[in-house]
Parts: C-alpha cells; sequence; structure tokens
C-alpha cells in the first residue's frame, strides 16, 4: 500500500490501508475515490491522522468510512458517513466491528491478535 497515495484537491497523504471500488483508474499512483481508508495510529502520526487527514479525507464524496486503529489498546474508531453528516463510534474489547462501506465485519481480538 504504500506506492499509492490518495489525492484530495492537490494535497496528497498515504494512508496505511485503503479500499477503491471504482472502475475508472485514472492514475495508477493515486487513487481519488477512496471508499474505506484506515490508519494505524502511531504517536508520531496520531496527531495528523486524528484531525489533518480525517477533515480532509471526509471532502472526498466517494469516502465512506474513516477507520483509526490504536496501537496501545484494542480500539478501533470509525468516522461513518451519513445521510446528514458524519458519525463516530469506537470499537472495544470483545465487540463486533462492522465495516458498512464493504459489508463486512470482525471481531476486536481478530484485528489485534
Amino acid at each position: 500500500m504504500s506506492d499509492v497515495k490518495v489525492r484530495v484537491d492537490d494535497v496528497f497523504y498515504y494512508p496505511d490501508l485503503l479500499v477503491a471500488c471504482s472502475d475508472s483508474q485514472k492514475n495508477p499512483y493515486y487513487e481519488t475515490e477512496p471508499l474505506l481508508i484506515i490508519e494505524v495510529l502511531s504517536p508520531s502520526t496520531e496527531a495528523k491522522d486524528r484531525f489533518e487527514k480525517r477533515v480532509m479525507y471526509q471532502r472526498l464524496p466517494s469516502l465512506q468510512e474513516y477507520v483509526l486503529v490504536a496501537q496501545e489498546k484494542m480500539q478501533i474508531e470509525i468516522y461513518r458517513r451519513v445521510e446528514n453528516g458524519w458519525v463516530h463510534i469506537t470499537y472495544d474489547e470483545h465487540e463486533q466491528v462492522e465495516f458498512v462501506s464493504i459489508k463486512a465485519s470482525l471481531a476486536l481480538n481478530e484485528i489485534y491478535p
């Protein structure tokens, strides 16, 4: 995934993981229509992932979910697009994480072995 960027206007970011379902890949080096973006938080990137990147990514009409995966504890946060904006959902230990955008779910202990 390190070779594919996400383009928002004239700004490029490297997400940890993305899912895109568009048939029209306009450029092999960057994606403009991601459906799902996942970032793994680290002390050096958390502020940028949580604030700058989230705000920029949410401007993309195609984006349905922006996911933040904590490293220090079993916790996943999802910012999910809904009809009138975005909702923020936090999943903790022993919960099932729902990825609505890709119609999938995983137990948190499957993500954190």
